[in-house]
């Protein structure tokens, strides 16, 4: 997969590089945007802003605290596989937290992807960031790949990061994962990994016993609010002051469903995140809320009328 390296964006355009409608010509970005991983085709939909400036997302502002480096086990949940130290990376996890908001559907959703919303609630939460970033500054792309957690087990999994880790390590991008839904934190135990894959609190509840989730309803402001606290962070910057100049929202098979719903419904409001990598879906989105059943179209399409934050231009995507 060839990620755009934003430190590169003000060079001149390499072979496979196009410049971006409406954008100037300091603003490259990758047009080839179809990945082919382990058979599967994602989608990348690229968008990219000028110098990096923070954005002024419309979303509300979460707390984050950390790193947090107590518990039981002595590391976190979700665990880098590979060596990050010997690629010059460093590991920690941080907790966020505020008022999450739910969403309800306006009128009918159709194929097309252009699903209007309107915040129909409100709740508290407390969830996790686990961020893994160069130790050399000077080394950082700009790009932050930014997970929504895989919970299909019962627990969080990072699956794009075992997919990408090779050139996520080798570019200096930094990769992020949230704790966007309600399972990653609930007992389980009942799951394919056996009786001792539970989720977070279950697992240490020294280290994640405050953390506290309000359902899923609530996972796709949550997972905004992820992505503007690494923009704009309110108490811990949990980037250690790196400054991002691409935030890519990614998701995997059952993170890619939310993913979708996330891109047509959510995302014309937030406007948080400059591109978006559709990992593996079946063909259609996951519900707004909690216990909604065949309320998304199937098949749905990605809506074509998107939007990155930065200069208003369209962000575009091959299918």
């Amino acid at each position: 997969m060839a990620i755009s390296a934003a430190r590169r964006l003000e060079e001149r355009p390499r072979p496979g590089w196009r410049l971006r409608s409406g954008a100037t010509p300091e603003c490259w970005i990758l047009a080839p945007a179809v990945v082919l991983a382990l058979g599967a085709i994602a989608t990348v939909l690229a968008g990219c802003g000028d110098d990096g400036a923070s954005v002024d997302p419309g979303v509300p502002t979460a707390l984050v605290s950390g790193p947090i480096t107590n518990g039981a086990h002595g590391f976190p949940a979700t665990p880098a596989v590979v060596d990050l130290d010997a690629a010059g990376y460093v590991e920690e996890e941080f907790f966020f937290e505020g008022s999450a908001r739910g969403f309800a559907q306006e009128g009918g959703w159709s194929v097309d992807g252009m699903w209007p919303v309107r915040a129909a609630s409100n709740a508290d939460y407390k969830t996790r960031l686990l961020v893994r970033r160069p130790t050399d500054r000077g080394r950082f792309s700009g790009v932050v790949i930014v997970e929504w957690f895989n919970v299909s087990s019962g627990v969080d999994i990072d699956p794009d990061f075992g997919f990408l880790s090779a050139e996520i390590l080798r570019e200096g991008h930094v990769w992020v994962g949230v704790s966007a839904q309600a399972a990653g934190l609930a007992k389980g135990g009942d799951g394919p990994f056996g009786p001792n894959a539970v989720g977070l609190p279950y697992w240490d509840p020294e280290r994640y016993g405050s953390l506290h989730h309000p359902g899923d309803t609530y996972s796709y402001d949550i997972f905004s609010q992820a992505g503007a606290a690494l923009r704009s962070p309110k108490g811990v910057d949990p980037l250690g002051g790196l400054r991002p100049r691409m935030l890519v929202a990614d998701g995997e098979s059952q993170s890619a469903f939310r993913m979708l719903t996330y891109v047509n419904a959510i995302h014309p409001g937030a406007r948080v995140y400059d591109a978006f990598l559709i990992h593996s879906r079946n063909g259609t989105g996951a519900p707004l809320s909690e216990g909604v059943v065949g309320s998304v179209p199937a098949p749905a399409r990605v809506r074509t009328d998107l939007d990155a934050p930065e200069r208003g231009a369209p962000v575009p995507f091959l299918l």
